[in-house]
């Protein structure tokens, strides 16, 4: 029973992400003007649309994975800003307020695991895909290729508590069949609540 609230949790948080995530394909662009208006930017609800994590145009590997990340006119600012906080991380401030209990973990159960290098990682670490350029040089989550060095393969289920409360994360990251690659992050990270999928086709590793 537990469990199953545990899971209709994620479901409604993930629901409330879900409008934010639809909403803010037409939100963010009218916002998009007004994002150095204090009264605006940080005013409840539009301050849902902003990141104040990395701001209106992201990382660095982010703009730099962009043809147009040099950003040089209006227009591609404006671009950069949009594929980042409407398109990849929408509605960002929303998603980063609806979060877990923080506090220490107690390991419930696992199945599973994830490794790094050969080596087995705690049970806590989703499984993930980590890319490099040409070059080797680390680029996190876009790169020409798919490191093997730093990608955690593999797949696990965990369940934990934070004080009462239970929680429960699902990953998986590998080559599923012929040269498809899957990357699927379910229930609860670290600081928020998580879903993640993305399909790759013919990667190239390195």
């Amino acid at each position: 029973m537990k469990k199953a609230l545990s899971i209709l949790d994620w479901i409604k948080t993930m629901s409330i992400n879900l409008f934010g995530y639809l909403t803010a394909k037409i939100v963010y662009p009218i916002l998009y003007p007004l994002r150095y208006d204090d009264d605006i930017r940080y005013k409840k609800p539009f301050w849902y649309y902003f990141d104040d994590e990395d701001g209106n145009y992201g990382t660095d590997w982010f703009r730099e994975s962009l043809s147009y990340g040099d950003m040089s006119t209006k227009w591609r600012k404006f671009r950069v800003a949009y594929k980042w906080s409407a398109l990849r991380n929408p509605a960002w401030n929303l998603q980063a307020s609806l979060k877990p209990i923080d506090g220490e973990k107690e390991l419930v159960s696992t199945s599973g695991y994830v490794q790094r290098s050969g080596v087995e990682l705690s049970p806590y670490v989703f499984a993930n895909f980590k890319y490099v350029n040409k070059d080797g040089i680390f680029k996190n989550n876009i790169g020409d290729y798919l490191s093997v060095k730093h990608s955690a393969f593999g797949k696990s289920l965990t369940w934990y508590k934070v004080g009462n409360k239970l929680y429960w994360r699902l990953s998986y990251a590998n080559n599923l069949v012929s040269k498809l690659w899957v990357e699927l992050h379910l229930g609860v990270s670290n600081d928020r609540y998580t879903f993640r999928f993305k399909v790759k086709w013919n990667l190239k590793l390195q």
